[in-house]
């Protein structure tokens, strides 16, 4: 969907819209039949079951996760906008879903890696620091920005930086570029960690 977003960017005519709306169209049907109506909270709930983008969670005990559900936000909006565009009629559960979806969890000012994961920062704190990624990868509209910078300093602070993988240190860097922190971004991009290192080949060194 985003791709597709993308193309309709670079040339923004009937064509494009043809070629991709059953892509951008089922996906979005698809996004709001998984996400489930929480009646207590009044909001919708993703997962579980879920396997967020930091994939060393359980999918039976998973839900929540910021990054997926500001994804499901962004899908679902470029949905509608392409029924806008296409002069069709818009489905109202895309506009219902995205407009009532969980607020990212959050504890002790910084966001979890799911609501059911308050140990993110002590026993998860591995692989892919994936909450960040609602703000440095998408827009962000669901973000505190000033949790944001707290989480994003905590990540700093106590990841395990071996865990990681490549994508993960310009994920941090495009989200301390967006909270206006450029030297932190650069301190993510600098960062000494062997899956951080380029060989001369171009790839990604991994052991």
């Amino acid at each position: 969907m985003a791709l597709a977003e993308l193309c309709y960017l670079a040339d923004p005519s009937s064509e494009t819209l043809v070629r991709f709306r059953n892509i951008v169209f089922e996906a979005a049907d698809f996004m709001v039949s998984f996400a489930h109506w929480n009646e207590e909270m009044r909001v919708y709930d993703l997962g579980p079951p879920l396997i967020p983008a930091q994939e060393c969670h359980p999918l039976e005990g998973s839900k929540n996760p910021p990054f997926e559900l500001e994804y499901w936000k962004y899908g679902l909006e470029i949905a509608i906008r392409w029924a806008q565009r296409m002069e069709q009629t818009i489905n109202p559960l895309w506009e219902k879903v995205a407009g009532s979806l969980a607020e990212p969890p959050q504890a002790e000012g910084v966001y979890l890696a799911h609501e059911l994961c308050p140990e993110t920062f002590l026993t998860k704190n591995r692989d892919h620091p994936s909450m960040l990624g609602a703000l440095g990868i998408l827009p962000g509209t669901l973000i505190d920005r000033k949790v944001m910078l707290d989480t994003l300093l905590k990540v700093k602070e106590v990841w395990i930086w071996e865990s990681a993988w490549g994508w993960d240190f310009p994920m941090c860097a495009m989200t301390a570029a967006r909270l206006g922190e450029p030297d932190l971004a650069v301190d993510f991009l600098l960062m000494d960690a062997s899956k951080n290192t380029y060989l001369t080949n171009g790839h990604n060194y991994q052991r």
